[in-house]
């Protein structure tokens, strides 16, 4: 099968090469049509303000703030924490905008949840997580009764300068669909080839059929 799959390529090659160079080609196109798309991350730590130190309670006390991490998540990418962060980055866009641009998501077994913002250049990334994460500073614990909310880390610009869409792979992509049409177009056209072959091979000429008739 392989060695026939390269004899139908080299009988073919310019198809093969025209099909590899058009799709690279077109990734290589995606890359200068389709922005960048940097992202930034802040951290913060969410828990109860504790109202018993016995050991029961404290043990207890974990178990409900690890439980209550989704809710921590909900607060984060409500309309009304949307708004805070949209007033702060005194932005044009809506809150419900704003939200689109950001993921929120919960460490397992930690207290940590994590602010991720999305943005076509790295200054504005930072500055929708760093918003975002101090509207939930302000305004959770009015939220949700005996929380404890700080910021761990704020959204740093030198660690949102790479864009997470990476370019090299988009062309290494399409570089690798075009392999593969390329070999799907070289064994069809390999197929009909044969096809005509067979066809002509066995053909009875015209002159015998009317003798025999």
């Amino acid at each position: 099968m392989a060695i026939q799959l390269f004899s139908s390529v080299r009988r073919h090659i310019v198809i093969f090469l025209l099909v590899v160079i058009v799709c690279g080609g077109g990734g290589a196109g995606i890359t200068y049509v389709i922005p960048p798309l940097y992202q930034a991350e802040a951290s913060i730590v969410a828990n109860f303000n504790e109202t018993d130190q016995s050991s029961d309670s404290k043990y207890n006390d974990i178990l409900v703030n690890q439980m209550l991490m989704q809710t921590y998540e909900g607060v984060v990418k409500s309309h009304s924490i949307a708004k805070v962060a949209k007033d702060k980055l005194k932005s044009s866009e809506s809150p419900k905008d704003l939200l689109g641009q950001i993921e929120v998501k919960s460490n397992p077994g930690t207290l940590i949840l994590t602010i991720y913002a999305r943005y076509n250049n790295p200054r504005s990334a930072v500055d929708i997580a760093n918003a975002f994460a101090e509207a939930f500073v302000e305004n959770g614990p009015s939220i949700v009764k005996n929380a404890n909310i700080t910021i761990l880390d704020k959204a740093v610009y030198e660690n949102s300068l790479n864009s997470v869409r990476p370019k090299l792979f988009i062309v290494a992509a399409s570089v690798f669909m075009g392999i593969i049409l390329g070999l799907s177009f070289s064994l069809l056209l390999e197929r009909k080839k044969l096809k005509k072959s067979l066809k002509k091979s066995y053909n009875i000429p015209a002159t015998l059929k009317r003798e025999m008739a």
